[in-house]
């Protein structure tokens, strides 16, 4: 029986997870814009659970790649805003920018000053193109980076708790999500505090539980973990799409963490099948997420250029369309400007070291 990978190599279930996140928000993102368009609704709104699965990976990986090693507060800080803020600064920016010269491009956008600091701070902030102001509408620049500001803050959760001993984190880090959710639900309800008031916090967390308890999961064969994996995934699927009013850690949050384990497990087992085009959408997943709001924005523009119209049929060829154009331009974008990016960034702050290594990579 293949053993447990050590914490430092490469996990090619967590890329290809994070793959399949990706395409999933592009999907329900691609939903949106033709609901909104049409104003129809014949394509199944569902894919914001891809969102689910990046906190539930970025528990797992935090704790993957820290547990039996000496990590130091600042260092782990300054690795995480190395991976995190170069590309994400450089595309708020462009965003920005478009929204400033081409207002109706970007529909959830306008420019802004404070609304740009606060996004390129990782900071929750009203969001000026929307009238209304309460927790729902507390979206960057880039919309879509509403879950780095809620990453941001689980690094800076999991770095305090680097401060205790390794067997005690699991604890810290719960109490101190529990202090952050109950202070956003409370006397902090009426600020922009009120953001990290979501149940979805418990995501990091039970990845951490998971990457703890990983070594002691039954071993079952890899075709029962695949049917457990493909039964979590259509729950994720389903419960996205009729999106009950009870927590979304319960129907969303667990749901993926049974995914993660199930893909690990035939990891684990050696019997992980080699995808080279999925893996290569796992590294360029931090791209594709970032960049596919432009991408579906131009691909509207286009549609409306030669006439398509978006309701039934071609409603879905627009899905599918922007699925594939968000997918290379993601990989052009991870390989021309995001490795780039890390590289220079590493010179600079890091005296030449190499960039994380890909299992290392836990972003939304």
């Amino acid at each position: 029986m293949t053993s447990v990978p050590k914490s430092g190599m490469h996990l090619s279930s967590l890329q290809y997870l994070r793959g399949i996140a990706a395409l999933a928000v592009v999907y329900f993102h691609a939903v949106v814009q033709v609901e909104q368009v049409a104003n129809i609704r014949e394509l199944p709104m569902s894919g914001s659970f891809g969102v689910d699965i990046f906190f539930v990976l970025s528990g797992f990986v935090m704790w993957w790649t820290t547990r039996d090693r000496k990590v130091g507060i600042g260092d782990f800080l300054v690795k995480r805003l190395i991976r995190i803020a170069p590309l994400y600064w450089v595309l708020t920016i462009f965003a920005a920018m478009v929204a400033l010269f081409f207002g109706d491009l970007l529909r959830s956008t306008k420019f802004d000053l404070p609304h740009l600091g606060f996004s390129l701070l990782f900071l929750p902030y009203w969001n000026p193109a929307v009238a209304a102001t309460n927790a729902e509408i507390l979206t960057p620049v880039i919309v879509p980076g509403w879950t780095l500001n809620t990453e941001m803050m689980f690094y800076a959760v999991f770095a305090c708790a680097l401060a205790v001993r390794q067997s005690l984190r699991p604890l810290f880090v719960a109490v101190l999500l529990a202090l952050v959710y109950v202070s956003a639900k409370t006397w902090l309800s009426g600020t922009t505090a009120a953001f990290y008031g979501t149940d979805r916090l418990a995501e990091f967390l039970a990845g951490i539980v998971l990457a703890c308890t990983i070594r002691r999961v039954p071993r079952l064969s890899p075709g029962i973990w695949a049917l457990i994996g493909l039964a979590a995934f259509a729950t994720l699927f389903w419960m996205d799409l009729e999106r009950p009013s009870i927590s979304q850690f319960i129907v969303l949050g667990i749901p993926a963490v049974i995914l993660l384990c199930a893909a690990l497990q035939i990891e684990i087992s050696g019997h992980l099948p080699d995808l080279p085009k999925l893996s290569l959408l796992g590294d360029a997943s931090y791209s594709i997420y970032l960049s596919h709001i432009f991408v579906i924005a131009g691909t509207r523009v286009a549609a409306h250029v030669v006439g398509l119209d978006l309701g039934m049929a071609n409603g879905a060829v627009f899905v599918i369309l922007a699925l594939v154009v968000s997918s290379v331009a993601g990989i052009v974008v991870h390989r021309t400007i995001e490795l780039p990016l890390l590289k220079g960034m590493n010179r600079l702050l890091r005296g030449g070291r190499k960039p994380p290594a890909a299992a290392e990579l836990g972003t939304s």
